[in-house]
């Protein structure tokens, strides 16, 4: 079901009149209560209560008549539109309807029937009364329909769909009126174009045509027919002059596609009189189809070499291959910079990829490429956040660790998973005493200090892999139990051992 502009557009000209009255009125309103009671503040602000009402009800009208359906920002048009109806419907009009009632309540107390003038209450309660039932209508419109989505523009020769069409449209009835002339005889009255007139003479109405004479109709047809019958003649020469229009703007655009085709069919007749017509051909149709294989390949160097030689050759681009190849291309160089900055952690970096993803509208084409890197972007956050909290352990609690003569098995554990992902070898680390060393070291071999400029892009996946299976036995609070330090680096293993591995397999994906 079609979304109804024609509609929405009469209900906010309906709100833009109503609103335009609203203000008027209380200008008016104010101004003859300040002539007759110059004292009164306390009734001129409430006097002042339709200016203010009428002026939502005017932004109503005027956001309702800009919409278009050939914008792309056609949806939040109606979403503001919606908004602001709602408002009128519930906030408004109801108040301006409340203040005219206490206004006429007020007037009928205070008043004697000499002195009483009611006319202006009573039209700010009809107007108030109207606005609240014009927005209720608006809204309903938004309930009962779907958002709209932008329309194609018209093509050449169609009529665009506006409020100032549709004025156009139903104001030719009266132009038709409007333009009619004095017919030579001096006693009756003529529209249409010199080959064709419609006639209303004394004696009666009729069409006239200048080769073959007067068409009277029936002499005892009312004036009101003969009226008919100059506008439904007049809306039949409009409807014939716009079917005329319409042709002509076909024919040019006919005449335009073949001078196009003529300029490329000039171009190869000027290629086959220079040379030989058939290696020519052969050598277009070649480049053509580079181009076209360019569309899927994923070889960048051969997709730049396709568009290159296609545009240096000057071919005409008949099915769009030129922009399907650049799109590729574009798609090929983005996803190779989105994976270099994730295998490189830059955040910024990968934020910037994402971004000119967004900007070229490419985020269907790429959605999972835009997944992974905002997997591995939460990935990354938790990293740093991780080693952050290794970073933080005071000097004490490592200290502790060290001071173990035999550490307890989850202690133990995490410790050489922590190792293992530092670099060290499996088989010199098996012992507690050798864990204690590393612990103990200081300077550039810290611990804290090899955590920090710990590189994931270097832990090979089996380690990864082995890092996990040596931790999936214990939970976080079991190792809390036994050493908060050792606590702190379960965490961070298991979330090395996580993004290694899903960069392993995000890779083998790719």
């Amino acid at each position: 079901m079609s979304f109804p502009f024609k509609v929405l557009w009469f209900l906010a000209a309906a709100h833009l009149l109503l609103g335009l009255l609203a203000v008027l009125l209380g200008i008016a309103d104010i101004v003859t209560h300040v002539q007759a009671n110059p004292d009164g503040g306390f009734e001129v602000t409430l006097l002042a209560a339709p200016i203010w009402c009428g002026i939502p009800f005017l932004v109503a009208g005027g956001l309702g008549l800009a919409v278009s359906p050939y914008k792309p920002n056609v949806q939040e048009q109606t979403r503001q539109h919606w908004i602001c109806c709602m408002i009128n419907s519930i906030l408004f009009g109801p108040i301006m309807f409340i203040i005219a009632m206490v206004d006429l309540f007020l007037e009928v107390q205070t008043s004697s029937i000499q002195d009483r003038d009611i006319s202006f209450e009573i039209g700010f309660i009809i107007i108030s009364v109207l606005e609240t039932w014009c927005a209720l209508g608006s809204v309903t419109i938004y309930c009962l329909y779907k958002a709209p989505r932008q329309a194609k523009e018209p093509e050449e020769g169609e009529v665009r769909l506006s409020p100032f069409s549709l004025l156009a449209r139903h104001c030719t009835a009266c132009s038709a009126f409007c333009n009619r002339r004095r017919h030579a005889d001096k006693n009756s009255w003529v529209t249409g174009d010199d080959d064709t007139e419609v006639v209303i003479t004394s004696s009666g109405a009729g069409l006239h045509d200048n080769e073959s004479g007067v068409h009277p109709i029936p002499e005892d047809a009312s004036p009101e027919e003969k009226e008919l019958f100059l506008v439904a003649r007049r809306l039949e020469e409009e409807n014939v002059r716009l079917q005329k229009q319409l042709k002509v703007k076909s024919l040019k655009a006919k005449v335009k596609k073949l001078q196009q085709n003529n300029r490329a069919l000039s171009h190869k007749l000027n290629k086959v009189h220079d040379g030989d017509s058939e290696s020519i051909m052969i050598k277009e149709e070649e480049i053509r189809m580079r181009l076209k294989e360019a569309q899927t390949s994923k070889n960048v160097n051969a997709i730049k070499n396709a568009i290159k030689e296609f545009q240096d050759a000057k071919l005409e681009d008949f099915s769009e291959d030129l922009p399907a190849a650049q799109k590729q291309l574009l798609v090929l160089e983005l996803k190779a910079a989105l994976d270099k900055a994730i295998s490189n952690r830059q955040v910024s970096k990968i934020g910037s990829v994402l971004t000119e993803i967004k900007k070229k509208g490419l985020q269907d084409v790429m959605s999972s490429e835009v997944a992974r890197a905002n997997k591995m972007l939460i990935l990354i956050k938790q990293m740093d956040k991780l080693r952050q909290e290794v970073m933080n352990i005071k000097q004490s609690t490592i200290a502790e660790i060290r001071s173990y003569k035999n550490a307890s098995e989850p202690v133990h554990k995490v410790m050489t998973a922590t190792f293992l992902l530092l670099g060290e070898h499996e088989k010199d680390i098996k012992d507690w005493s050798a864990l204690k060393i590393l612990v103990g070291k200081s300077g550039k071999d810290a611990l804290k200090q090899r955590v920090e400029h710990c590189n994931v892009a270097k832990i090979p996946a089996a380690v990864a892999t082995k890092v996990q299976e040596m931790l999936v036995p214990f939970r976080l609070e079991e190792v809390r139990d036994h050493s908060a330090g050792a606590a702190t680096f379960f965490l961070w293993a298991n979330g090395m051992a996580d993004e290694v591995l899903e960069g392993a397999a995000q890779g083998a994906a790719a």
